[in-house]
């Protein structure tokens, strides 16, 4: 905060004097409590004062039956116009006195940064409008303190679904709110989050904007209050959410969050366990006894390919399985390429779903391949990738980010059994921009469409990137789920990609192939945050942060306008 996040009156009033481009929306912002405290509309009204961006109106409802505070009310009016009420014995909420253009709502324990209108304001003025805008926030404490930041992604359906992180300040286009309706008090602590999920229902990830800077602090009470049926709540609204889109789930409570279960079809569709391998029988064992004696999935498949094994006892064990009609042992001698071994078999197969599988993978929970199919299933969903443990049972795969020097990495990696990690991310289910092909789900047909695993580029290293990225520009969603759990004996079957010479020469070249053609993720990840870091596997802060909310645009010095806008619509 001190070195990238600490604003001086002449930066405030620097911003006075730049202008909107496209016009400057009038925000009107509601304060959903049914009879407010005067205290709280006067504090309401001071911070809003503060702001440097002036079009704003402060709306706020009031019972004909409360004399004194509708006397308090037009006192306040008096000497700000900006100051609008509304009799809530003849509308539902102040939402109908509204002349904004933008709508948000703004409770007494949430203080905004004197630049956060200005800054709603540059993205609001967008071309096309965006329907709906959000921005990250921290936790001030009684002392003034600043603690917590929640660094949030891009638009993401998934973790927004199962995680409050969308709850707080956020502002909706006033024709989102006129079809969906507003807030709806009756959720309580949950009813910022209630009201985000219905207004997302029916908008497209391009009509979503998220500002990844601090532009508003919830207050820390002095007593933590016990959240008494807050559960409860959001259990209610996010019934309510899957029912409106008519998808069924079932909730389980998880730490920070939810998981939430997605019903397999009835058929089950068809899957084919895809296990590339040569020799290293020990590895190949455990993986296929594992998947035959703990998966409870009911239809699936497994194709080994087999890439020149010539241990005896392999070829024995291969020749053993052959004979059993759950498995297919399909022959491909040649030079190692990863993306060859799983196209043939992909191309072999008929399944509904295949799920590429290293062969040093033992499976955790019988269910993992209900859980992934089930995501799977859910419309817009292309990918689905587990969540992976090391032996010692420290986090190994809890999904990849995009953008440090190696191009992608492993979140949280080597976190503990136990610890659900930066804003609970490693233990809840998420859109991502890429998981990795050590266990990897995905419609055979779109594997097809796509054009599978890049042969001739990326013949061993950052090919599962690579489709997943074809994926999402597809217009699919890649999906982690850390409630589909295996062991990954990672690198065990061929060795590590750095150690030989010839190694590293063919890693970078398949580095530079990512670079050059996916730089946009290098760039940017949309499922991640550009302040936080890309040089380490930890989730900490970034420095410098990747943006800088104190230029006009917030690109960092010697960026260019054209490749980077300021605030992030999602891809």
């Amino acid at each position: 905060m001190a070195a990238y996040d600490t604003w001086s009156d002449a930066d405030l009033e620097s911003l006075r004097h730049q202008s909107v481009p496209n016009g400057s929306p009038l925000f009107s912002l509601i304060v959903p409590a049914p009879r407010p405290q005067i205290t709280e509309v006067r504090a309401l009204l001071a911070d809003l004062q503060r702001q440097v961006y002036p079009r704003w109106e402060l709306c706020v409802g009031f019972d004909t039956q409360d004399s004194a505070l509708a006397a308090d009310l037009r006192e306040l009016q008096a000497s700000e116009p900006r100051l609008r009420i509304a009799r809530t014995d003849r509308a539902a909420s102040p939402l109908t006195a509204c002349q904004g253009e933008y709508i948000g709502y703004l409770c007494a324990d949430w203080v905004l940064r004197p630049h956060c209108l200005w800054t709603f304001a540059q993205a609001a003025a967008r071309n096309p409008r965006p329907r709906f805008i959000y921005c990250d926030d921290d936790t001030i404490t009684p002392d003034g303190r600043r603690i917590e930041p929640r660094f949030k992604p891009d638009w993401n359906l998934t973790l927004f679904e199962c995680s409050k992180l969308l709850s707080g300040f956020n502002v909706y286009h006033r024709d989102v709110l006129e079809r969906h309706g507003g807030w709806d008090a009756g959720f309580g602590s949950a009813a910022s989050w209630e009201l985000a999920l219905r207004s997302n229902e029916g908008l497209s990830p391009s009509e979503i904007a998220h500002l990844p800077y601090v532009l508003w602090h919830a207050k820390a009470p002095a007593r933590p209050e016990p959240a008494t049926n807050t559960r409860e709540l959001e259990q209610r609204a996010l019934l309510q959410h899957f029912a409106r889109i008519k998808q069924p789930a079932a909730l389980q409570p998880v730490p920070g969050g939810w998981r939430v279960r997605f019903p397999v079809p009835s058929p089950a569709p068809s899957v084919d366990i895809i296990i590339p391998t040569r020799d290293r029988l020990h590895l190949l064992k455990q993986c296929v006894d594992s998947v035959f004696g703990k998966t409870t999935y009911p239809r699936f498949h497994v194709t080994i390919v087999d890439n020149g094994s010539v241990e005896p006892a392999t070829l024995a064990y291969l020749r053993e399985l052959s004979g059993d009609p759950r498995v297919s042992i399909l022959r491909d001698p040649g030079p190692f390429n990863y993306s060859r071994l799983n196209n043939r078999a992909v191309e072999a197969s008929r399944a509904d779903f295949v799920c590429l599988l290293n062969n040093d993978i033992e499976v955790i929970s019988p269910d993992w391949l209900d859980e992934m199919v089930g995501q799977a299933c859910r419309p817009g969903t292309g990918v689905v990738g587990a969540r992976l443990w090391f032996p010692n049972d420290t986090l190994q795969h809890g999904g990849m980010a995009l953008g440090s020097h190696a191009f992608a990495w492993l979140l949280h990696k080597h976190l503990p059994r136990g610890d659900s990690g930066y804003l609970h991310r490693a233990g809840l289910a998420q859109d991502l921009s890429s998981v990795i092909g050590a266990c990897l789900l995905i419609p055979r047909q779109l594997y097809l469409q796509v054009g599978g695993l890049n042969e001739p580029e990326l013949a061993v290293a950052c090919n599962d990137v690579d489709l997943c990225l074809k994926v999402r520009e597809a217009g699919y969603r890649v999906v982690w789920t850390p409630h589909a759990e295996l062991y990954h004996y990672e690198s065990a079957s061929r060795g590590r990609d750095r150690k030989a010479a010839e190694k590293a020469a063919r890693l970078a070249h398949e580095l530079a192939f990512m670079r050059s053609h996916w730089h946009r993720y290098a760039r940017h990840d949309p499922a991640y945050n550009p302040n936080l870091t890309v040089e380490d596997e930890d989730c900490t802060f970034a420095f410098p942060p990747r943006v800088d909310p104190r230029r006009p645009s917030g690109l960092p010095p010697g960026e260019e306008d054209g490749d980077h806008v300021f605030f992030s619509l999602a891809a």
